[in-house]
């Protein structure tokens, strides 16, 4: 191994947090640690679950990770974009928007109007 990564996994080791597991091999509460963009959650496993281990989850910046560019969203297409959706006045089916829709069937009921009063 490296120089670097001699140091690095010491100063990993340094750092660590120890917590103490219950009767059942779990975490007592919920963990939550943050270092730059990177979040680690933890949890306990619940009961009959027969799980041995604590539940960890790292959140970080990648494919489908929860809090990047994705969001767990998937990667390609309309739904892992970020505005997530159509254009508002998009009707989808080939018709007008729905803002010209709304101006032009005011315009026409307005025009009736005027001719049923005696206008021009």
């Amino acid at each position: 191994m490296g120089l670097i990564v001699k140091k690095s996994i010491q100063r990993a080791k340094k750092r660590l947090i120890n917590y103490f597991l219950t009767k059942t091999n779990t975490i007592p509460t919920d963990i939550k640690v943050k270092y730059k963009s990177t979040q680690i959650f933890m949890k306990p496993t619940p009961k009959g679950s027969e799980i041995k281990d604590v539940n960890a989850k790292i959140i970080g910046r990648g494919i489908s990770a929860g809090c990047g560019k994705s969001c767990g969203r998937g990667q390609k297409g309309q739904g892992a974009r970020k505005s997530s959706g159509p254009r508002i006045s998009f009707e989808g089916n080939g018709n007008c928007p729905k803002g010209l829709t709304i101006i032009a069937y005011s315009f026409s009921e307005i025009a009736k109007k005027i001719t049923e009063a005696g206008g021009q």
